[in-house]
C-alpha cells in the first residue's frame, strides 16, 4: 500500500529490537529495489506501549 508518493509500507516480522527491526527493514528493501545504496529514507515504527501509535520516526542512509 502507497501512502502518498515515495511511500511504501514494508511487511515486517515481530523483532522486538530496534536495531534489528531497522536491519531487516533496509535489507528488505534494497532487495525489492525500492532504494538503493547512499539513498535517506524515513522509517517509523510503532511499538505497543499504552494504546499503540507510531512511537519512532527516524532519518536512515542505506
Amino acid at each position: 500500500m502507497n501512502l502518498r508518493w515515495g511511500v511504501a509500507a514494508v511487511p515486517g516480522v515481530p523483532i522486538l529490537e530496534e536495531e534489528e527491526l531497522t536491519e531487516f527493514a533496509k535489507k528488505n528493501a534494497l532487495e525489492r529495489g525500492l532504494v538503493q545504496s547512499g539513498d535517506v529514507v524515513v522509517m517509523t515504527a510503532g511499538m505497543k506501549y499504552g494504546t499503540g501509535g507510531t512511537s519512532s520516526i527516524r532519518l536512515h542512509t542505506i
